[in-house]
């Protein structure tokens, strides 16, 4: 049995309707690792929620985007709550 050292790496190539969720502030997900592996799997969503941490689909839009996607995976999914989240600020 083969083992995945780098996810990002191996998806060169997918063709799979894929959805890459990822919070703004999630401290084990890195932008770049996102990108690489949206940029790796075609036909590929990649929603970066603002002001989300590490539970992406605690968020109603998380959610949501998640959610359309199940419902149509062909058909990507409106991501445009992603950057729209107001994000809070407690002083």
């Amino acid at each position: 049995a083969s083992t995945i050292t780098d996810p990002v790496a191996a998806s060169d190539g997918v063709a799979v309707p894929t959805l890459i969720v990822r919070g703004q502030f999630d401290p084990t997900s890195r932008v770049d690792d996102a990108q690489a592996l949206a940029d790796g799997v075609s036909g590929s969503v990649l929603a970066e929620l603002s002001g989300v941490g590490g539970n992406p689909l605690a968020s109603d839009c998380g959610r949501r985007i998640t959610a359309g996607f199940l419902m149509t995976p062909t058909t990507p999914p409106d991501v445009s709550c992603a950057t729209a989240a107001a994000q809070t600020w407690v002083s």
